[in-house]
């Protein structure tokens, strides 16, 4: 076992550029050519999306500095339990496989357990996103009872530092406990962390991956914080630049070291470290494969308050939205720092909700080529 990983991990870094972790060695236009095969079947009405993210509520139990939907109160025109239960005869007829529940804080939702069990009926994987701040022994027990496919739970940093951007004393704690929790109480067979990092947060990386993964935590997603909803008036949480090659560096320090690891796709492309940083090619699924679905209804690519509404269930048929919307994403035309990278071809162009801040990917900043 020993030598095997030896030799996947002198693969991972002698191989050359694109070759991603499944092996696949991507053509330089791969991005554009899937692009226009998506197109092509966006036109002839055959273009399906995979996930769907879908937001119960936008109540919350915590005052997140970072929140990208300035979760706190339930919105006052939140999906009632039958229109969220009628949304699954329309994502079945747009061949959805994944569904993602989030918030705010998705188990604050009294219905939440009906909801799952509809949904794992008709045969949808099924995930949920907390902040893991729990302590009720009945909503544990009915955690632990669901059907849940997959776990994620937000942890940003060590203990001083997750309860200072959480605003709550318990909830790095908790977080760690629902953490074990899922990944030994329930049936989830993926139970994840994912960690929006911050300057605080980043010298102690290496001490929170393992505590995560002590903590039953099978696959880490990280992000830096990005300047939308309450973070864009946080301006401490932002990476520099400096602070941003030290957190690439880092990553690629834990893939080497056989960590499951990987970024959010809101970083963007990731030049030559793309292909050790991904599990598969960069292709921004945004308005192509996936969508989500706002607690009152509406339609986004992305449910950060910056990015533009696609439409409204209650106003507009789902796959009507599906198949006629999305124009930002499917009729994009690159920037002009975008038309003059060698990279076009193989990214497809920046992450398009990130042009709505203002900010550019890694590679036109000059942090990684």
């Amino acid at each position: 076992m020993a030598k095997l990983k030896a030799d996947f991990i002198d693969w991972l870094w002698d191989k050359s550029s694109f070759e991603y972790w499944n092996g696949e060695i991507t053509d330089v236009d791969s991005a554009i050519n899937l692009r226009k095969r998506f197109l092509e079947q966006a036109f002839r009405k055959e273009l399906f999306p995979k996930t769907v993210t879908l937001f119960l509520t936008n109540r919350c139990n915590l005052l997140c500095e970072h929140c990208g939907q300035n979760s706190s109160k339930a919105l006052p025109d939140e999906l009632s339990l039958t229109e969220i239960l009628n949304l699954i005869p329309k994502l079945l007829e747009l061949r959805v496989k994944y569904v993602s529940f989030s918030g705010g804080e998705p188990f604050l939702r009294e219905d939440i357990f009906k909801i799952i069990k509809a949904f794992k009926n008709n045969g949808f994987i099924v995930g949920v996103i907390s902040n893991g701040l729990i302590s009720n022994q009945k909503l544990l027990n009915k955690i632990a009872d669901s059907e849940l496919d997959s776990i994620n739970v937000s942890i940003d940093g060590l203990k001083e530092t997750h309860n200072a951007i959480r605003k709550n004393p318990k909830s790095f704690d908790l977080a760690m406990q629902f953490l074990l929790f899922a990944s030994t109480q329930t049936r989830a067979s993926m139970t994840s962390v994912t960690t929006c990092v911050s300057p605080n947060a980043l010298p102690e990386l290496e001490d929170l991956c393992e505590a995560i993964f002590k903590h039953g935590a099978k696959s880490w997603v990280l992000r830096p914080i990005s300047p939308t909803g309450r973070a864009a008036f946080n301006n401490h949480l932002f990476l520099s630049d400096d602070e941003l090659k030290s957190f690439i560096d880092f990553c690629v320090s834990k893939v080497q070291k056989g960590i499951d690891l990987t970024l959010s796709y809101d970083v963007g492309f990731l030049g030559k470290q793309d292909s050790i940083l991904r599990m598969s090619p960069y292709f921004s699924g945004l308005g192509w494969d996936t969508f989500q679905i706002c607690a009152n209804g509406d339609v986004k690519g992305l449910s950060e308050e910056n990015v533009p509404v696609e439409g409204n269930i209650r106003e507009r048929d789902l796959v009507e939205i599906w198949e006629d919307e999305f124009k930002i994403y499917r009729n994009y035309i690159p920037s002009q720092t975008c038309q003059s990278c060698h990279y076009l071809g193989r990214c497809g162009g920046e992450f398009i909700p990130n042009s709505f801040t203002d900010q550019s990917c890694l590679v036109a900043r000059g942090i990684l080529k």
